[in-house]
């Protein structure tokens, strides 16, 4: 038994298996960090070329244990159990390295914040890289899970208890959510930067809005708002706290500029001033020319779609036929429903 091997901790083992030769020690066996049974080996090479010794472990993760070893989750956020491995890179002076991965085969997971949960029947994977630092430095977090994939760096507070900032390499969730992404935690709220990727709102979930006020400013590659919509060029910034929530402008299919204004409640209200070339370039109506462009889209009741009301004003139809403002009306009254 020692508490000097991982300083703060009880490292204890009834007995181990020692191999020595002029090149390498070695100890091998099971033992009990703070409790907690795991498989650990050491290895130290000898000599002028032999570089820092190599520990290496594997042990069943569970809540419980994780609370045995000071790692405290959210309630109901990890159940199960599920297998990890670890690898210590210790060096005289510096903070000792380390690697987890951890299976994710028996584990639920669950991150309503994300309206995320894995089941525990689902496979997954997750590897921890990072430093012995106060608090731990993690310099990587790469989980793959159903519907979730994330790759970044994870900051936390002074004490460990809690992330207060991550910026991820990339970020996708739920098919609607595939960029890099960068957050952090301040005293007014949370901020989320989105730059690059993509945006699906077609798979968007609905959901209760966060009691945490978020800020976020967004430039995605795309967005799709339908199957031959696309918003290129976007770039907008939301803020659940202020009146209007969020603005955002962007092209229509890269050929027609629009301006958006985001409300509370999902109501959104989208302008143009060349309406026009907005019906054209989502292949709605090709023949109107100019004109300003409004519309406002509101949820409907549970099950019933979005409601919207719809204005071209000033604009001009190219074609001679009748038929032409016919089409053009019953285009206007069904833009809504094309859009979302």
């Amino acid at each position: 038994t020692s508490d000097r091997i991982v300083p703060g901790r009880r490292l204890a083992a009834e007995a181990l298996e020692l191999t020595a030769s002029n090149t390498t020690l070695s100890v091998r066996g099971p033992m009990r960090l703070d409790g907690v049974p795991m498989e650990v080996s050491f290895a130290q090479g000898f000599g002028p070329e032999a570089g820092p010794a190599q520990i290496r472990g594997a042990l069943d993760v569970t809540p419980e244990r994780l609370a045995d070893l000071g790692i405290s989750l959210p309630p109901g956020s990890l159940t199960g159990q599920g297998r990890a491995t670890f690898e210590l890179s210790p060096r005289a002076g510096e903070p000792t390295r380390f690697v987890t991965d951890l299976s994710l085969a028996g584990i639920g997971l669950s991150i309503p914040a994300l309206e995320w949960e894995k089941p525990a029947d689902a496979a997954g994977t997750l590897r921890l890289e990072g430093r012995t630092t106060e608090p731990v430095s993690l310099d990587r977090v790469a989980l793959a899970a159903p519907e979730l994939a994330l790759d970044g760096r994870v900051a936390l507070a002074a004490d460990g208890s809690a992330i207060t900032s991550a910026a991820f390499e990339r970020f996708a969730l739920g098919g609607w959510l595939d960029a890099p992404l960068i957050w952090s935690r301040t005293a007014e709220g949370d901020e989320i930067e989105i730059s690059g990727g993509r945006i699906d709102l077609r798979k968007r979930p609905g959901g209760a809005p966060s009691e945490t006020p978020v800020r976020i400013r967004f430039a995605p590659e795309e967005v799709i708002v339908a199957d031959s919509i696309r918003l290129t060029d976007v770039a907008g910034q939301i803020d659940s706290a202020a009146a209007p929530m969020g603005r955002f402008k962007g092209q229509v299919n890269g050929r027609a500029a629009i301006n958006g204004v985001l409300r509370k409640g999902g109501e959104a209200f989208l302008s143009s001033e060349d309406g026009g070339a907005v019906l054209a370039a989502a292949g709605i109506f090709r023949n109107a020319v100019g004109g300003t462009l409004r519309l406002s889209l509101k949820p409907g009741v549970e099950g019933s779609g979005v409601n919207g009301i719809f204005s071209l004003q000033d604009t001009r139809v190219r074609t001679a036929p009748a038929l032409a403002e016919l089409l053009l009306l019953a285009t206007i009254l069904a833009l809504p429903d094309r859009l979302m």
